[in-house]
């Protein structure tokens, strides 16, 4: 009895477990469907087309997933901190390359709103910890091949979602 507990306590979990999986992929889909429309449509077609890259058979699908998730956040990133308006918020040489916002400042950009007393020290560290995180992507559009392992692909992928997600929420009207 006691074995036979145990093993359905543990298929319970498992089963429990992979309901929530689906359910924050789920969200994660309809939100991303939802603000990337809103912003443009067409970017939600390269959201998916990064994905179905990424799901392919292609031996030269790490490329093609990391352009297009880079390109997709670079003009959403272009989309919700246009150079204009960036440059009004901020004169600060550090924000800016060769005349134009870095993506550094764009995010703070698109943060500004939260980036308050009590939450700036956490919005520092999330912007540098998205930037290098969009410097993964560098790796996998210029290297030969790119040394990304399948669990790495699928994080990278899941916290694309998450960190698209936060942007366009946050900067939503």
């Amino acid at each position: 009895a006691n074995f036979l507990e145990s093993i359905t306590i543990e298929e319970k979990e498992e089963i429990e477990e992979e309901e929530l999986k689906t359910d924050i992929i789920y969200e994660n889909e309809i939100g991303l469907s939802y603000y990337l429309n809103k912003l443009d449509s067409n970017l939600y077609y390269m959201w998916l087309g990064a994905k179905k890259a990424l799901e392919s058979r292609n031996p030269d699908r790490v490329r093609h997933f990391s352009i297009s998730i880079r390109e997709l956040i670079t003009h959403v990133l272009n989309t919700l901190a246009p150079n204009n308006e960036v440059k009004k918020w901020s004169t600060s040489e550090e924000h800016l390359h060769e005349g134009k916002p870095t993506r550094k400042a764009r995010i703070l950009y698109i943060c500004r709103e939260i980036k308050t007393e009590n939450f700036e020290k956490y919005v520092n560290a999330d912007v540098n910890s998205m930037i290098e995180f969009i410097n993964l992507f560098q790796e996998g559009s210029h290297a030969i091949k790119a040394s990304f392992t399948e669990k790495q692909l699928i994080a990278m992928r899941t916290k694309a979602e998450s960190t698209l997600k936060f942007l366009l929420e946050i900067a939503d009207k």
